[in-house]
């Protein structure tokens, strides 16, 4: 994807907000570009630990391209040494939340605070971003929301100031999928996303196993998977919950440091911001269209592009589109999935595989297995048995593919011709998750 013009960043930090009822005010770093005009805004929330000062391979990328970001310092951050006996531990969850529109609400002190900035600033477009728990706090002004002890969905914390989101690492469902010591310290992190309507990108890393979930990397993409309306989902493969650095260059804390993965990130957020913030401009469509002329990376099978659909417990269908993972260098690969509402001229694909929780005609596999049916599957998901047409779409939106596969190499166990393969990924739990999403698949050679 070629590089954007970019324009030097100036920053002041800290600027105080007034904050009665948190205990200490609230301090902001304000960051934009030194030119330009109607800057769309990103509010920036820090991972556990972090303050204002982090996310500089983020913060600066995005102000560079033309975003005023505004990065608020939590309570949890190690710069303000809350004790953990503290009162408001328990509560700091939410208490990110309100720092998050508190700084929406002071978006005229904030600009006015950077010399130039006044008057610069487009306060109706406006995003928020956020690193895993971050990016927890993030989808709560996009409308997730917290599930208490009996499963019943708390206040409805959302903001509709806020148009779009980019949730890194977002940390998954709770319940049985959290592992002991996160379900006994951190019992907010049980969120539902039925609730998240707000679009969004999503990243995750394939190798981001958390020690707070039981489930593996793939807890990352519940977010994903479990949210309605306009969703993408930017996989990084190799990346660990760092995702490349996006805390900060060579800081301790990342465990998967890639100059390369970080270059991708940066380029591909950037992308949708652009577009999601900007009426008809066409950066992600052209980012995601880019990866067509992308050679494949070397190394195993990996989920390849296509076309699929989700049902979900509403009986809602969406549509996924399914960007081929490339490599931006020789150790990068990647892949973008995005989900529309249904629309559009249906096209025929033949399920050719099929990995549920629960088999055909069988008991569930153990906690956290698969199950393969090729014919007459049935689950929660309801997903058709194999052979049975499945309605796709063609999209026909600038940067959409239409029907995928066709030059793909062959799959052992190939569709009828004419048809694309798919294959219906695991997101059938047990519990209160009821999401099957429908890929189409090929080898890579």
């Amino acid at each position: 994807m070629p590089a954007s013009p970019t324009a030097p960043v100036v920053s002041v930090r800290p600027v105080v907000l007034p904050a009665p009822g948190r205990g200490q005010d609230l301090q902001v770093r304000v960051s934009a570009p030194a030119a330009g005009d109607h800057l769309p805004v990103v509010v920036l929330s820090h991972g556990h630990g972090w303050s204002m000062d982090g996310y500089a391979p983020l913060a600066d990328h995005w102000a560079a391209h033309g975003f005023a970001v505004l990065q608020p310092t939590h309570l949890d951050s190690r710069t303000l040494a809350l004790p953990a006996d503290d009162s408001r531990t328990p509560h700091i969850w939410r208490i990110r939340v309100e720092d998050l529109r508190r700084v929406i609400d002071s978006l005229d002190v904030l600009e006015a605070a950077l010399p130039g900035l006044a008057g610069r600033v487009d306060h109706d477009r406006l995003a928020v971003a956020g690193h895993s728990w971050g990016a927890h706090s993030a989808s709560m002004l996009l409308g997730a929301r917290i599930l208490d002890a009996h499963g019943r969905p708390g206040q409805d914390l959302s903001d509709r100031r806020v148009t779009a989101g980019v949730l890194l690492a977002l940390p998954g469902t709770g319940g049985q999928d959290l592992s002991p010591f996160a379900a006994e310290h951190l019992p907010f992190m049980n969120p539902a996303f039925e609730f998240m309507t707000t679009p969004a990108l999503l990243v995750a890393g394939d190798k981001d196993d958390s020690p707070l979930s039981l489930r593996g990397p793939d807890w990352f993409t519940d977010g994903y998977h479990l949210s309605p309306g306009a969703k993408s989902l930017l996989t990084l493969f190799g990346a660990e919950h760092t995702l490349g650095g996006v805390a900060g260059h060579q800081v301790a804390e990342t465990t998967d440091e890639s100059p390369e993965r970080l270059a991708l990130l940066q380029q591909f957020t950037t992308a949708y911001l652009r577009s999601a913030l900007t009426s008809g401009d066409l950066a992600w469509p052209d980012a995601r269209a880019a990866l067509e002329s992308a050679p494949p990376p070397p190394g195993p099978d990996r989920r390849q592009a296509g076309r699929s659909a989700g049902l979900t417990g509403a009986d809602r269908l969406d549509m996924t589109d399914v960007v081929d993972r490339h490599a931006l260098g020789p150790q990068v690969a990647y892949e973008v999935v995005e989900a529309d509402p249904l629309g559009g001229a249906p096209l025929d694909a033949e399920v050719v595989d099929v990995e549920l929780g629960r088999g055909a005609g069988g008991p569930g596999p153990p906690e956290g297995g698969t199950a393969k049916a090729l014919a007459g599957a049935t689950s929660p998901c309801r997903l058709p048995p194999a052979g049975s047409p499945v309605p796709l779409r063609d999209r026909g939106a600038p940067g959409s593919r239409g029907a995928r596969g066709s030059g793909a190499p062959a799959h052992p166990r190939a569709p009828r011709p004419g048809a694309t393969a798919v294959r219906a990924d695991r997101h059938c739990r047990h519990g209160r998750s009821r999401t099957c999403s429908v890929s189409p698949w090929s080898r890579a050679s």
